[in-house]
């Protein structure tokens, strides 16, 4: 049964999911709360939306349910590598500062929390960047606790199994160096990285921070990035607290862009690096620093020698590093003219949600242009809205048929969902009109491999080398998240190998 959208019983429902999990839906946002519940209640036996709703004003929907409900009302995917400029400061200037001080207080270990964790690509990328920072080093044992609220995602956390889709920003040595090939295309992170990860269920709007009986304090470093940006604003100064109450003193917590500039707390000293914001705890009191002045720059660190699995690699970590660490202007449309450009700025600071605000206003206003629908459909498969970033890749096609963009997204959209058969056609579509598009070759190769279709899969695989003739070794191909053509020649290799 449909709900009507003005209705106080939308509305009670609202402020209590509000209430108890601090996940902020404004006026403006309840029909994607509704059609969200609606989803939900769709998977769950004999329920309508309005029954789910009802259950759970009454505190009566059950486990089960409820966590169906939270896994449609949160976002449960996430990619490696996310935001690389905050990656390259716990490397460079978090990892080196907290390892002293442990051997300062002669503590006898690190302490990272991964704070809404999503399904778990956070918390390994960290585990992979200490594992490969203490090559050659003396490094205390590590402790990385990862929670969310989103149960689902969190068994898929555990699982530690992954498709191509979740390194889609991650710099090709990571899965080479930690993860093992499965069949189907999917990678399972190596067990010496998988057991330095605890995952644990934990809502952060709760008071108590503990797992199974062991309260979350004394950390040194908390990520919690893109999850305070979902909450209520009084949530969210609830949160920052109960978060820098946790870390120990000198610990860093670090957010991303898009939340910075919410984030009010006299204990907590900014910190601006080229390419990241960090919040530092500091002793409250006369005579200390004093959080609310302008960003203090860390002094200069050497980078740790990039030394994984035995191969030496250049001097510098291999972190792709973000362009811009600066805070993201507020989400508003100016003009026509200049949309392009603020949304690209926002995508590469990693402010994903202000980037999807503007360009639905923009869409608004501008329901034909394809060139923007296709570029929200990318933001919304980054957050991994799926269902959401299909359905603007389809309208973008529908307004320029030609649009290799989104074409290319949409197939890989399909394969993410476990639909090589759609995505297939749609590839050999883009083909069609682009022969010379590598990607759409190298894709269709993998497809058609995992069928056992391997004179089809060398053929692809064979045109797509030609054309990566055509590129200089280090240029970027288009629509491949900055992967160089020398990296696709070598993933290209070792797909063959499997073959």
């Amino acid at each position: 049964m449909k709900i009507r959208k003005d209705s106080t019983f939308l509305s009670a429902y609202r402020l209590k999911i509000e209430k108890e999990y601090g996940l902020f839906f404004p006026e403006e946002r309840i029909e994607e709360l509704q059609k969200r519940t609606e989803d939900a209640a769709a998977e769950m036996e004999g329920c309508d939306g309005k029954e789910c709703i009802s259950l759970f004003l009454a505190d009566q929907l059950a486990a089960g349910p409820k966590e169906i409900l939270l896994s449609h009302l949160t976002v449960g995917e996430t990619y490696f590598f996310r935001e690389a400029g905050s990656l390259q400061a716990f490397l460079d200037h978090i990892l080196p500062e907290r390892i002293s001080w442990c051997r300062k207080k002669r503590r006898d270990r690190l302490r990272i929390w991964s704070a809404g964790c999503a399904s778990g690509e956070e918390a390994f990328t960290l585990a992979s960047l200490i594992h490969f920072f203490a090559q050659g080093r003396e490094v205390p044992p590590v402790e990385i606790w990862a929670t969310d609220i989103n149960v689902r995602a969190l068994r898929k956390a555990q699982l530690g199994t992954y498709t191509e889709w979740s390194f889609r920003q991650a710099p090709v040595w990571l899965k080479a160096g930690y993860f093992d090939p499965l069949p189907s295309h999917r990678y399972r992170i190596r067990r010496e990285i998988q057991d330095m990860v605890s995952f644990s269920p934990l809502n952060l709007v709760l008071d108590n921070y503990a797992i199974s009986g062991t309260e979350l304090r004394s950390m040194d470093c908390i990520f919690c990035r893109n999850v305070l940006m979902y909450f209520s604003p009084e949530a969210l100064r609830k949160v920052t607290d109960r978060l820098r109450s946790c870390l120990d003193e000198g610990g860093f917590l670090v957010v991303s862009p898009s939340e910075a500039s919410h984030i009010h707390d006299s204990q907590l000293r900014i910190l601006g690096l080229p390419d990241a914001t960090l919040f530092q705890k500091v002793e409250a009191g006369p005579g200390k620093p004093d959080p609310a002045r302008p960003p203090v720059p860390f002094p200069h660190s050497p980078a740790p020698a990039a030394v994984a699995h035995g191969r030496k690699k250049s001097s510098r970590s291999p972190i792709p590093v973000a362009e811009s660490g600066e805070r993201c202007p507020q989400p508003s449309i100016s003009s026509e003219d200049d949309w392009s450009s603020r949304v690209e700025q926002l995508c590469r600071q990693g402010c994903l949600e202000e980037a999807r605000q503007k360009l639905l206003s923009h869409l608004e206003l501008h329901p034909k242009d394809g060139k923007a629908a296709s570029v929200l459909a990318r933001v919304l498969a980054n957050q991994g809205n799926l269902s959401g970033a299909q359905e603007w890749c389809e309208r973008a096609l529908s307004l320029d048929k030609l649009d290799a963009t989104s074409c290319y997204l949409l197939a890989a959209i399909f394969r993410e969902k476990g639909q090589p058969a759609l995505a297939s056609p749609v590839l050999k579509r883009l083909l069609f009109f682009q022969p010379e598009h590598v990607l759409a070759h190298y894709t269709l190769a993998n497809i058609a491999r995992a069928e056992g279709k391997d004179k089809e899969a060398a053929r692809h695989y064979s045109n797509a080398l030609r054309l990566l003739e055509r590129y200089g070794r280090e240029e970027i191909l288009p629509e491949s998240d900055g992967l160089t053509a020398r990296q696709i020649r070598e993933l290209i290799g070792t797909e063959s190998r499997r073959s």
